[in-house]
């Protein structure tokens, strides 16, 4: 990667004089030989990789998109460069909710550290704080090793990771429903909603 510093996600660079895709693919191959998915997934990243992106923004939204796609998301995704806000962690947060009429801001635990909550409530925003339930699930290096990407999830549990994730019972966003909710059906994402992550 190249970029000044500081600098937005937006404007790091990927360095194009490494055979840095090549050398990701084959660590990812290595890594998952065993795994029961890879041959579904490594094609969908090996093509993700191979699209020229010349920056690191439009690559991982490349991958979000692909991902999402291949478990039924369809709720709308925005970029929030792409719109105008006031500066600032919670004004910006803020700003976000209010361009995209949401109602609700569903916050990472680590939020309750800085974010202004009031200045949410002010708008009618409500905000609610995730409590992260890490699911288990089989992993072919035996044991289990939390905290991965969702790539480890993928290649180890196919289009079954979109219900090990709900099966935590924690999702706090209307549009993911919690494993009590769902019928034995292969899951389908909700209606787009107005919360905003």
């Amino acid at each position: 990667m190249r970029h000044r510093y500081p600098a937005s996600i937006v404007e790091v660079e990927i360095d194009r004089r490494s055979a840095w895709q090549r050398k990701h693919l084959r660590a990812l191959q290595l890594s998952y030989a065993r795994a029961p998915h890879r041959d579904v997934y490594l094609p969908l990243i090996e093509a993700a990789l191979g699209n020229g992106h010349t920056h690191l923004a439009p690559l991982n939204i490349d991958l979000i998109h692909t991902i999402a796609e291949d478990l039924g998301l369809d709720t709308p995704i925005f970029l929030s460069s792409t719109i105008d806000t006031d500066s600032g962690r919670t004004g910006r947060l803020v700003g976000l909710c209010l361009a995209l009429e949401a109602d609700v801001y569903l916050a990472g635990a680590g939020g309750r550290q800085y974010m202004d909550v009031a200045a949410f409530e002010a708008v009618g925003i409500e905000v609610r704080f995730q409590e992260y339930g890490h699911p288990v699930y089989p992993q072919c290096f035996g044991g289990f090793e939390p905290h991965l990407s969702i790539v480890d999830l993928l290649l180890n549990c196919g289009r079954e990771s979109l219900s090990v994730l709900r099966s935590t019972g924690v999702a706090a966003h209307p549009g993911i429903p919690a494993a009590s909710e769902r019928s034995s059906a292969r899951p389908v994402a909700g209606q787009p909603t107005r919360s905003v992550r």
